[in-house]
């Protein structure tokens, strides 16, 4: 079990666990709590695997990526019907449901198709933000869809703890102390002594979850990041300033100097809108987004990316 702050190397180690498994030919099961969280270890994963030809992509073909409510849905298939007055109570009862399927090696179906499959046993699980699992999927995981002698790991910030639900994670049976993850490479220096200061002043009791300045002060594969802030009124004035700054980053380091420009809005219509444009202003091809007015649409695209 692993801790530590935003920024701090968690996911890339788990990938570079995975990765690692996967090329002994060992079955893994990486899983995140949410899609987007999954999708994102999908292609830290398939960054760890790039460039081994045909080894790398049979490796990366032994990984399962998904989140713990898509697993388990996956799972109990068309076995599982009925309505539930919250998602926990639901959980629940789908954990009660796919602990049968394991315990009598029944098949299971995939959601939507009358298609029977094994049900999936692992040689190591993998788990990110752990913080907002509960205990209950651990053990399901640990007993039912680990392989006996296999491994699991599980990295945790506590400082996300969102759900109040992470203090599961304390007294694990099994587990030695903590692997503990200090530094962070995505927090600037300058901003930490003013986080501290803010914690103290306010008595937030955080301090101890605030990441300690990095020994290390440049690291060759992280680039420095230029941050700028405009000012908007309106929404129209909004998307023409991104498309010109859009602009610009791009012509000060070349269209094909990252592989990646991230662009955050506040509201999918925006998205849609902008992307639209800076297409029409680059003639570059098809930009990679994940904005749509169709909300199932909107969830292919989401896990796509």
């Amino acid at each position: 079990r692993i801790r530590g702050s935003p920024g701090s190397g968690k996911s890339l180690g788990l990938a570079e666990r995975a990765a690692t498994l996967a090329k002994e030919g060992k079955r893994v099961l990486f899983m995140g709590f949410n899609i987007t969280l999954s999708s994102y270890l999908r292609e830290l994963a398939r960054s760890r695997l790039n460039g081994s030809g045909t080894q790398g992509q049979e490796a990366y073909d032994r990984i399962h990526f998904t989140h713990f409510h898509r697993f388990l849905s996956e799972l109990v298939g068309v076995e599982f019907t009925g309505s539930y007055d919250s998602v926990e109570q639901m959980t629940i009862s789908q954990i009660e449901v796919a602990k049968k399927l394991y315990k009598t090696q029944t098949y299971y179906g995939t959601r939507g198709y009358e298609v029977f499959r094994p049900v999936p046993i692992f040689d190591a699980i993998l788990i990110d933000e752990g913080q907002d699992f509960r205990q209950e999927w651990w053990d399901f995981l640990r007993d039912s869809v680990l392989q006996e002698g296999g491994e699991m790991a599980v990295v945790v910030d506590r400082a996300q703890d969102i759900y109040a639900a992470g203090g599961w994670t304390d007294n694990m049976p099994g587990f030695g102390p903590w692997t503990e993850l200090k530094e962070s490479f995505r927090v600037p220096l300058e901003i930490l002594p003013l986080a501290r200061e803010i914690a103290t002043k306010f008595e937030l009791n955080v301090a101890d979850l605030l990441p300690e300045p990095r020994q290390v002060t440049e690291i060759s594969f992280f680039e420095q990041a230029e941050i700028s802030w405009i000012n908007v009124a309106t929404d129209a004035e909004k998307e023409f300033k991104t498309v010109a700054e859009v602009k610009r980053i791009l012509e000060a380091i070349g269209v094909d100097g990252h592989d990646e420009l991230t662009i955050l809005f506040d509201t999918h219509e925006s998205g849609i809108n902008i992307v639209n444009q800076i297409q029409q202003e680059l003639k570059t091809g098809t930009i990679e987004h994940m904005f749509s007015t169709d909300k199932a649409e909107q969830r292919k695209m989401k896990l796509a990316f």
